[in-house]
């Protein structure tokens, strides 16, 4: 289930006034500012409010939504190149990241991805329409679990940074018509056998680098499932990924045709100021194709990454703690 915050009218505006102290944008500087972020957003909540932000990662819960945050009124046509500046958006970059201080999430991206930018701009762009993408449009994201190819939390890291922990979206410019779709993964599991299970958690699968990778190497064999802690976590991806034999092709069916069965098949949008955050390898999400009409006006979220565990993220300049190594 979704676990709802909903912030007042009072701390919005608290909210804000924080956001309009900051006088730069960067990347480095936000990520610097994590701790005293926390502690201001900590004195602007309500204790109730707060806790449930600080609660939400060692709780049981996999996906959280944060209503009525403050938010930029003079927004600018929706992106097509796939990047802006974040001091273009002020008051929507600092919101995020005092969402992720409150939680207790560190803001992470990876050397190969987005430039290598914290915020990724969720955005049709003509030159990537007809590519499964986030920058698509025009084809169908298939359930999935952002960066499967990289070790998730049962694997070693092995000085590769893990897969994203957290995945959160933003809401700029929504689409009414458009949707973000997520299903938990202990629902879908509940549905198979154990043996299909089992096979999942087989290295009979490889994966080729995701579209935002600018590359098609492959990677595996992996694991679709891994277990730690008596708790299941998952690197699915049917757009990326190929079984080795005919056993682990049908365990891969049966488990993506559990997604389309779930009791909670959550269809979500984003008006401004919303914030959407789940955990990205104990949930599953995707985005049906859609007609992108390029008028300045489409759908437009920003997302972010984040791990609460760094020392699963190796950085790949110093200088950029968040920024991490990846094959």
């Amino acid at each position: 289930m979704i676990e709802t915050v909903w912030i007042s009218w009072e701390e919005q505006q608290g909210l804000k006034r924080l956001a309009e102290s900051f006088k730069e944008f960067d990347d480095e500087m936000l990520f610097s500012s994590l701790s005293s972020l926390k502690e201001q957003v900590k004195n602007i909540l309500s204790p109730e409010t707060f806790a449930a932000l600080i609660g939400f990662m060692p709780g049981e819960g996999n996906i959280l939504r944060v209503n009525g945050l403050p938010f930029d009124y003079n927004v600018k046509e929706t992106p097509y190149t796939g990047y802006v500046d974040n001091a273009d958006l002020p008051i929507a970059s600092v919101m995020q990241f005092a969402v992720f201080a409150a939680c207790g999430i560190f803001p992470i991206s990876y050397l190969r991805e987005n430039k290598g930018l914290l915020f990724r701009h969720v955005v049709p762009t003509r030159k990537r329409a007809k590519r499964v993408s986030s920058h698509g449009s025009a084809l169908t994201l298939d359930m999935h679990v952002s960066n499967p190819i990289l070790p998730i939390i049962p694997e070693e890291t092995n000085n590769v940074s893990g897969s994203p922990e957290i995945l959160s979206f933003y809401g700029i410019r929504p689409d009414p018509d458009v949707f973000t779709e997520v299903v938990e993964l202990d629902e879908v599991l509940q549905q198979l056998e154990q043996r299909v299970i089992d096979e999942l958690c087989e290295k009979k699968y490889y994966f080729r680098m995701p579209s935002s990778f600018n590359g098609d190497e492959l990677k595996g064999p992996l694991a679709i499932l891994g277990i730690k802690d008596g708790m299941y976590y998952n690197r699915t991806d049917m757009d990326t990924v190929i079984p080795v034999d005919y056993p682990a092709l049908v365990s891969l069916n049966i488990f993506m045709e559990a997604t389309k069965k779930v009791k909670h098949y959550h269809r979500l949008q984003l008006p401004p100021g919303d914030m959407l955050l789940f955990k990205n390898q104990r949930t599953l999400h995707s985005r049906q194709k859609f007609v992108a009409r390029y008028n300045g006006l489409d759908r437009w979220m920003v997302r972010l990454y984040g791990s609460a565990n760094m020392a699963r993220h190796h950085a790949a300049d110093e200088s950029k703690r968040y920024l991490g190594l990846t094959y």
